[in-house]
């Protein structure tokens, strides 16, 4: 098995609460970001297109350098996305090819899986006609995926079927719940008016990935704001081993020229160990 350099990374990084990782902007990666395969095996090719043209194969996981996005794209159960020129380490020394990106995390946090480094990968690779569009998150530890989780992205599509959305992680600890070891935090996030953005709260326990809860928000410039923030146990204001959900709407008066609160709604989801339930 190839050599996973990912790995290599994640030695030096001791207490991983706080680590925070943008790459993804805009709907693309930026050039010479470090970034990891989020596929079972992923071919590396010639060119940026799909034919006989495979000149390697790596494992989940593996650290690769953005070089350049092509100008090529490829649709995969209805998700248009990029090739990528990348670079990296072969065991051979150094190579290069071109990758598809919907087999590229858009984030990549290290974790521990049962006492072993790994990594936290998160993948957008598809686009059903209806219905939201599923993230795969997965945990990769010693070129395997080791658990995943879908969950549904905060978004929607461009016109040509690609999603042009900022996406960044962090990972936390406990953040004062108990019986988890990290909490890892999605913001999604698209600069115009009228999109909704956002924030996914993912909960892991060690070895298990679980849904936790999403707060979606959206603003139209000179009409409203529909906001939608988490409070967290360790917070000021937070519930003992929950969520506190706070929305709030503001409307835009003409005659005052500002933005007026209109409504304010807390919810407290308690965590049950597999799931959020509302408590009111």
């Amino acid at each position: 098995m190839k050599k996973i350099t990912a790995l290599l990374v994640l030695l030096t990084i001791n207490a991983f609460a706080g680590t925070r990782l943008q790459l993804y902007n805009m709907g693309a990666f930026e050039n010479g970001a470090l970034v990891f395969l989020a596929a079972d095996t992923v071919n590396i090719r010639s060119a940026p297109v799909i034919g006989n043209n495979v000149t390697d194969n790596l494992p989940v996981g593996y650290q690769v350098r953005i070089e350049k996005k092509s100008d090529a794209t490829h649709v995969v159960d209805g998700l248009k996305a990029p090739w990528y020129q990348v670079s990296y380490d072969s065991g051979r020394g150094p190579a290069r090819g071109h990758v598809w990106g919907g087999f590229l995390s858009i984030a990549a946090l290290p974790v521990q899986y049962r006492g072993k480094p790994a990594l936290f990968l998160f993948t957008i690779k598809s686009a059903p006609n209806t219905g939201a569009i599923p993230v795969h998150a997965m945990i990769a530890s010693g070129g395997k995926i080791v658990s995943t989780a879908v969950f549904d992205a905060i978004g929607i599509l461009s016109g040509d079927r690609s999603f042009d959305y900022s996406i960044s992680a962090e990972i936390h600890g406990p953040r004062g719940f108990t019986g988890i070891s990290n909490i890892l935090t999605l913001e999604f996030n698209y600069g115009a008016c009228g999109y909704p953005f956002g924030t996914v709260v993912l909960m892991y326990n060690g070895s298990e990935i679980l849904y936790g809860s999403t707060a979606v928000s959206t603003v139209e410039s000179g009409v409203f704001h529909s906001l939608s923030k988490f409070i967290f146990p360790d917070e000021k204001g937070g519930a003992k081993n929950g969520l506190v959900l706070v929305q709030t709407q503001e409307d835009f008066d003409e005659a005052k020229k500002s933005y007026v609160l209109k409504e304010t709604r807390k919810s407290i989801l308690s965590w049950t160990g597999k799931r959020f339930s509302d408590l009111k």
